[in-house]
């Protein structure tokens, strides 16, 4: 259960840093 969780975690910080990536790429293009 606990390594579930960790993986859970992981995941979902990948999953953050990917969305904040987007949004500044977005940001940027439009920026440009």
């Amino acid at each position: 259960m606990k390594g579930e969780k960790m993986v859970f975690r992981k995941s979902l910080l990948k999953l953050a840093v990917f969305a904040l990536g987007a949004c500044v790429a977005f940001s940027n293009a439009n920026a440009a």
